[in-house]
């Protein structure tokens, strides 16, 4: 049985390492606030990040009481979340304690199970959470199938906020991360050479050149002449299995490099008042990736804030110049910077959050469209943790279905 999970934590250039996970918090512009869908913005740099517990004389009370992490916003400015690891972690992100890709509150109701039994009937997905290194970053509240409202800050009590249109209340504030571990989970390769069928067993976090070191001890091929193919593209040794999504039992190509031979295109594996809450903003184009379906160490969860300051209170706090707020939109496509878009297999995968209405949706304002130029990119005290006693046990995608069936069949 595994030893308890109690991954270190540590804050360094504008990112949360937790063990092997890296979280970052990018800023970017605000999408045009249409019906229409844009790709995907760029970064415009990181947020720097601040622990709670060293400003705790100076922030409000209800900001100290929460522990964790503050960031500061200006108030209509956007936010996109990137995620790294080597290793397979689910992780759920609420917005207020509303979850940002199911739509549910975080304490969950009756209504709550009747809302997943009319998805199940529809065959859409229960899943609320997202998996990575899969799923390489998050730009809003999934809101329908392959699309988010990215997410904006506006003031708590503004009535804009996700948590007061879902919940009729505004407590939370903020973000809230569930992190939970994998399962040692071993992969079974079968890489076939012409003629010829090579099965090498390995963990789903092995490096791409440990199963070529693996082939080569065992077929004699050196390293240096093996180019792996996966789902028609080309293998990098210093990526991870899990990275690239290969799980279980999964077919590689193996080619042998000529020597003189021409460089290949190789891609990465795709991957007023002083708080603020996460509003919905413009519609971007992205897809939640869903569960292989790897077992989940559920008991293990690890949850943490990140409360966002606005600017003005932000100098007040930590005697510093807030970030300068970007460019709009509008300067962004002037300027021929690129929007990105990156090729998604569109899923089903969505939340209950039709009555969440964007700023301009309240505020009966359409932005004009901008057509900027695109490009493809494949590639009990105050601390940093949440207490272990508010934390529910993890349930991936198979348990919920199994727990919707069974509450199903005591219904009729």
């Amino acid at each position: 049985m595994p030893s308890p999970w109690n991954p270190s934590h540590s804050i360094s250039n504008n990112m949360i390492y937790l063990d092997d996970v890296e979280i970052s918090f990018h800023r970017t512009i605000r999408v045009p606030d249409r019906e229409t869908v844009s790709a995907l913005p760029p970064s415009l740099g990181t947020f720097p990040l601040y622990e709670v517990k060293n400003f705790l004389g100076k922030l409000p009370y209800e900001m100290s009481a929460k522990g964790g992490l503050f960031m500061p916003l200006y108030q209509r400015e956007a936010i996109w979340i990137e995620f790294r690891s080597k290793q397979p972690y689910a992780i759920k992100i609420y917005v207020g304690g509303v979850n940002a890709i199911s739509g549910e509150p975080m304490i969950e109701t009756a209504a709550t199970r009747l809302r997943r039994q009319n998805l199940m009937r529809q065959n859409k997905s229960v899943q609320d959470y997202i998996v990575i290194p899969e799923q390489r970053w998050l730009d809003g509240i999934a809101t329908r199938s392959g699309q988010v409202r990215q997410f904006v800050a506006m003031p708590l009590g503004s009535r804009y906020s996700v948590e007061m249109q879902m919940t009729g209340q505004e407590v939370t504030g903020g973000l809230q991360f569930e992190i939970t571990p994998s399962e040692r989970e071993l992969v079974r390769l079968n890489i076939t050479l012409t003629g010829k069928d090579i099965e090498i067993v390995c963990e789903s976090t092995c490096m791409v050149e440990e199963v070529m070191r693996k082939v080569s001890e065992k077929e004699g091929i050196p390293i240096v002449m093996q180019r792996f193919i996966w789902a028609g593209k080309q293998l990098l040794p210093d990526f991870t299995l899990a990275e690239y999504g290969i799980h279980r039992e999964s077919v590689i190509h193996l080619v042998l490099r000529l020597r003189g031979g021409g460089t290949s295109n190789i891609q990465p594996p795709v991957s007023g008042q002083p708080e603020m809450g996460i509003a919905a903003g413009g519609v971007i184009k992205q897809s939640i990736v869903r569960d292989p379906g790897r077992l989940w160490r559920k008991s293990e969860t690890k949850t943490f804030n990140i409360q966002i300051l606005n600017s003005i209170h932000f100098r007040h706090v930590t005697g510093k110049e807030p970030p300068k707020t970007p460019i709009d939109a509008r300067t962004y496509a002037q300027l021929g910077y690129p929007f990105y878009s990156i090729y998604e297999e569109p899923s089903d995968i969505a939340g209950d959050f039709l009555d969440v209405k964007s700023i301009g949706q309240i505020d009966g304002f359409w932005e004009p469209n901008i057509h900027p130029k695109a490009i493809r990119n494949l590639h009990a005290q105050v601390g940093f943790w949440n207490p272990e006693s508010l934390v529910a046990e993890f349930r991936d995608m198979d348990a919920l279905e199994t727990e919707i069936r069974q509450h199903g069949a005591t219904l009729f």
